[in-house]
């Protein structure tokens, strides 16, 4: 999606001289991509592992010398592939066209069971795809429209980003930050964190109520 997204300023070579115009001298141009490879993973779970599961293969037995029957789940999240029993992952684009696949050991899956997942993971990558075309389809009509308004429509991360570390430390000094976060009743602490200040102040007045005693 940041490749897709990504512009890079146009240049121009006469002889030895190279000249990099800037976005408002001359429109960025984007990479030229004729593929977009999106890796999806399936981790796969011995049926009674518990845990929560977004795509199940239930009755279904895995390959080779285990015999137990596995639920497979899709991206699965840090927690998810921290207990799983396997991974498999594909890197596929929309056309169809397997670019990688790796399997990180672990239990086993039959051909039949590899080249399911294969076509699913396709289907999600083609889903992915369609999405993210979308987005930045969405994202160039909104930056005509900011140029037809004469408005800047590219930005400089670098710039942006000191221009908002300036805005923070002023609104420090002057108070505003403090004053927002009380306002809308945000606050640093750890859910709980009120109630464990409460239980160590009680149990510190019952500690010098036993030492007057």
């Amino acid at each position: 999606a940041s490749l897709m997204h990504f512009r890079r300023p146009d240049v121009t070579v006469v002889g030895e001289r190279v000249t990099v115009h800037s976005v408002e001298a001359r429109q960025p141009i984007g990479l030229a991509l004729h593929h977009i490879p999106i890796m999806v993973t399936f981790a796969i779970f011995p049926v009674g592992g518990g845990g929560d599961k977004k795509a199940t293969e239930s009755g279904d037995r895995a390959g080779g010398s285990s015999g137990d029957a596995v639920h497979i789940v899709i991206d699965p999240s840090r927690k998810e592939a921290s207990v799983a029993q396997g991974e498999i992952s594909f890197t596929v684009n929309k056309h169809k066209e397997i670019c990688a696949i790796h399997k990180s050991g672990g239990m086993p899956l039959r051909p039949s069971k590899i080249l399911k997942h294969a076509n699913a993971a396709i289907a999600q990558a083609q889903k992915l795809t369609t999405q993210l075309e979308k987005e930045l389809a969405r994202e160039e009509k909104e930056q005509q429209a900011r140029s037809r308004r004469g408005e800047s429509v590219y930005t400089n991360p670098a710039a942006a980003f000191v221009e908002n570390v300036s805005r923070v430390a002023e609104e420090k000094e002057e108070g505003v930050g403090d004053d927002s976060l009380a306002s809308d009743g945000k606050t640093n602490k750890l859910d709980g964190g009120d109630d464990e200040e409460q239980a160590a102040e009680t149990a510190t007045k019952n500690k010098a109520g036993m030492g007057e005693n």
